[in-house]
């Protein structure tokens, strides 16, 4: 029993020492010499002394951030030299003045202003913005003819662009040029589209009309406005009042002529302007003709009424309805029938009417059918 005791003993010691075999090994290779602290080395200065399990993300060694220009695609604009930067403009205009320990902005005197922009000028002469600001101090220091050469400058530097041009037209406006505005706005028109016309022309008329500039024709600026908006029946119409106020029958009457069949929505306008036209001049008989060559049985109401009404007016009225009844019973014709009809529906007389068309039916007879055009 002894014996066997110390047998097992001794088993259990050889299982024991060969479980303790390895973990010496590895904590041999552990404490190898790689892993040794360097002199002055602190264990936390030791990467691997870091714990394994442990998440937390390593340091990462900062990279330089990238400079602007290590992104661009495109190269870096090049400064144009012959402007001057904002910054110089302002310190030419204002002045810094200390008021109670505080810097504060404040505008130079403009005579002063105007030599700083002065020395501007000579280093940027091709920077159309300081030919402007000389100008607005040259206005303010009524130096009015240099001002006015310093604006023109302003619009050659800016190549005559729209913008310029228009504030050229401004100035002269202001300084009550307006000669030299119309003259202005007439250059801006020609440089425009056809479409955008029409505004610069309207303003040229008013500008005419209302400071009565010689050397300006109205009638032009009509014709080009005509001629850049030939569907605005607005420029028609006030065309054909500047003629007539103006006693220029003729040419407004060609006007009407000229317009009338391109405009089929506006013949009431036409046809009642023609014969106005021809009522100032004093030829009743030619107004009258205006309604009576143009007629159309089928004529809406207001053109009608203006026709019966004109005749009223001349007297005529009362002749004109004797005529046609005389005409209609002795000689109906489709012409005299239809007009008849109308001046019936002119007066609400709707029987009449309809009794005079069964009547010209019966004279044509079965076998006389209406024709296509006439049923039209």
């Amino acid at each position: 029993m002894k014996r066997k005791f110390t047998i097992l003993a001794i088993i259990f010691s050889v299982l024991i020492l060969s479980s303790l075999a390895p973990q010496a090994d590895t904590g041999q290779g552990k404490s190898g010499g790689a892993d040794k602290l360097a002199p002055g080395q602190k264990i936390s200065d030791k990467p691997s002394t870091i714990n394994k399990g442990n998440k937390s993300p390593k340091p990462v060694v900062e990279q330089e951030k990238p400079t602007p220009t290590a992104n661009r695609v495109l190269p870096a604009p090049i400064a144009n030299t012959d402007l001057v930067s904002q910054v110089d403009i302002d310190k030419a205009i204002y002045t810094s003045e200390e008021f109670f320990g505080t810097s504060s902005r404040t505008k130079r005197a403009f005579p002063d202003a105007r030599k700083q922009v002065g020395q501007l000028i000579s280093r940027y002469p091709k920077d159309p913005r300081l030919q402007l600001t000389a100008a607005w101090l040259d206005e303010r220091l009524e130096n009015f003819d240099q001002a006015t050469l310093e604006m023109k400058q302003y619009v050659t530097l800016n190549g005559n662009s729209v913008a310029a041009m228009r504030r050229l037209a401004n100035f002269y406006h202001n300084r009550a040029m307006f000669k030299f505005q119309v003259e202005t706005l007439q250059k801006l028109a020609t440089d425009l589209r056809l479409e955008e016309r029409e505004p610069v022309y309207r303003e040229i008329i008013s500008i005419v009309k209302d400071h009565e500039v010689k050397g300006f024709s109205i009638e032009d600026a009509y014709k080009e406005l005509l001629a850049s908006d030939k569907q605005n029946i607005g420029l028609v119409k006030s065309y054909v009042e500047e003629l007539v106020l103006k006693k220029k029958y003729a040419e407004a009457n060609n006007i009407l002529n000229t317009y009338q069949d391109k405009y089929p929505y506006e013949l009431s306008y036409f046809l009642e302007k023609r014969a106005s036209v021809y009522e100032q001049q004093g030829d009743r008989v030619k107004a009258e003709a205006v309604y009576k060559e143009a007629f159309d049985p089928l004529w809406p109401s207001n053109i009608s009424t203006s026709y019966y009404e004109l005749l009223r007016r001349f007297g005529r009225y009362r002749n004109y309805r004797r005529d046609l009844q005389t005409e209609t019973l002795h000689n109906a014709s489709f012409n005299s029938v239809t007009r008849f009809f109308n001046l019936y529906a002119y007066e609400e007389n709707r029987p009449l009417a309809f009794n005079l068309l069964k009547s010209y039916e019966a004279k044509r007879g079965e076998q006389a059918n209406w024709k296509g055009q006439e049923l039209e």
